[in-house]
């Protein structure tokens, strides 16, 4: 139970990358590889005010808040918006790259080494006969609930139904009085604010490290693409089997067998069901 338990936090830590994915792809039409960097903001920024500043949590919620969000819009900004109509796919180079000045960002003003963030009281409780932390147990509540806000908010609300519709056709979508560059910004705005809110929870499991948003693009990915591309409950999903996969791998094969399991999974949703497994592929006349 105790590997059940750490399978379930690592798999909600994916869950909620992926989400962001999700919410840009859906925004934006555009597969951003920074956004796990988001988290990361909200993770140096919870290690500076908690650990260095001794702010109170709300402030630096707060804060983690509007960096993420004003580093989003700068990526929409200059990264994404000048290629538009460019055709190809620079734009995933761009994210790329913009995840790489982030982590460089980031090794320079705090170095390369795992710091400390302590956002819930450390201590370990017995659940179901499982070793599990407080931080970890709000971690899986806010992946649950994270999920089925933003399913509800995509398919319910106008704002997500037009991010739906400039999703699969973005020139129909602006001839119907579509905002579409306005929805691209508002993604980016939505995912990286997102991310900022909940790194510093995120941060007291991963640690404030600047690999550590790498690690988190790859890993979020394949929850995505597992449970389905645009599909937020599938994200959940994706995202808890990549982490139970995982943690089980570690422990019954070693250290060095979960990243492994990882890719392995990747191949075979790729050549089995390259839509997900929440999602259903959709014949289209080209």
């Amino acid at each position: 139970m105790t590997v059940l338990w750490a399978g379930l936090t690592m798999g909600s830590v994916y869950t909620l990358v992926a989400l962001t994915y999700n919410m840009t792809l859906v925004l934006t039409g555009v597969l951003n590889f920074a956004t796990a960097q988001f988290f990361t903001v909200g993770a140096f920024t919870a290690y500076a005010g908690l650990t260095q500043h001794s702010l109170p949590l709300p402030v630096v919620l707060l804060i983690g808040a509007v960096l993420g969000g004003l580093v989003a819009v700068a990526e929409e900004r200059v990264a994404i918006r000048p290629l538009r109509g460019h055709g190809g796919h620079t734009e995933l180079v761009t994210t790329l790259g913009v995840s790489t000045v982030i982590a460089g960002a980031a090794i320079v003003i705090w170095g390369p080494d795992p710091l400390r963030v302590t956002v819930v009281p450390e201590r370990t409780w017995t659940v179901l006969g499982g070793q599990v932390r407080p931080n970890e147990l709000l971690l899986i509540v806010i992946a649950v609930v994270a999920t089925l806000g933003f399913h509800v908010w995509t398919h319910r609300s106008r704002l997500g139904l037009a991010g739906l519709a400039r999703t699969e056709d973005e020139d129909a979508a602006a001839l119907r009085g579509i905002d579409v560059r306005r929805l691209s910004m508002l993604g980016f705005a939505i995912a990286g604010i997102f991310g900022g809110l909940v790194g510093p929870v995120m941060a007291q499991t991963t640690y404030a490290v600047a690999t550590i948003g790498l690690v988190l693009a790859l890993k979020g990915f394949v929850a995505m693409a597992l449970g389905g591309v645009g599909s937020h409950l599938g994200a959940l999903l994706g995202g808890t089997v990549v982490g139970l996969v995982e943690a089980f791998s570690n422990r019954h094969l070693g250290n060095d067998y979960g990243d492994i399991a990882v890719i392995v999974i990747l191949a075979l949703i790729l050549l089995l069901r390259p839509t997900g497994l929440l999602s259903k592929g959709e014949p289209r006349l080209v």
